[in-house]
């Protein structure tokens, strides 16, 4: 009895952290197609401009920005080198909410 409690409890957890790792997935790549879209338009940049400067195709970008796709880490990382201090400050700032918000 006990095995199979064991067995029934580690198949519930890794269950769990599967569930919740795909809802991140979703609320991160939701938030980011948000913040690019915002991002782009409060800089009055074309798609095609946003995609030069993140090094991606624009068909890439625009995939991104719908939300079809969440960003590479190299891709993050180009994102993060375009905002400025206190855009850099706000980004992390609202992201952590969000996340946090999720934990409780």
């Amino acid at each position: 009895m006990q095995v199979k409690f064991m067995a029934w409890h580690r198949t519930y957890i890794s269950d769990t952290i599967s569930a919740m790792s795909h809802i991140y997935r979703v609320i991160i790549k939701n938030f980011i197609s948000a913040f690019l879209r915002s991002l782009r338009k409060t800089r009055a940049l074309t798609q095609e401009e946003m995609a030069e400067r993140l090094r991606i195709s624009s068909r890439a970008y625009n995939d991104l920005e719908r939300g079809k796709y969440c960003v590479s880490a190299s891709v993050l990382i180009f994102i993060l080198l375009l905002l400025n201090e206190q855009e850099l400050h706000d980004f992390l700032y609202k992201i952590r909410i969000i996340l946090t918000a999720l934990d409780k």
